[in-house]
């Protein structure tokens, strides 16, 4: 009967601290990974009135250089 016990006992603490220790692991690695990680970047830093898309370039919307019925600048008059 002794034997069962500690037998029983033993697997419980084997089986509960790997429980246990597994979820320390992870949470120190989660911990080390957001430390590591850079602050994003500043906003402002790309200047007034300019969007970048989400391949680098320029969004010609942002500057008024937009073209179609409507859309664009209006007409200039004719020189007199």
């Amino acid at each position: 009967m002794i034997k069962r016990m500690v037998i029983m006992i033993i697997g419980l603490v084997v089986v509960f601290g790997g429980v246990f220790g597994w979820h320390a692991f992870v949470s120190s690695m989660i911990a080390k990974s957001m430390a590591s990680r850079r602050p994003p970047p500043a906003p402002g830093k790309l200047g007034v009135g300019i969007l970048v898309n989400s391949r680098g370039g320029r969004n010609d919307e942002a500057r008024g250089e937009v073209s179609g019925p409507g859309l664009g600048p209006p007409p200039r008059s004719p020189p007199h």
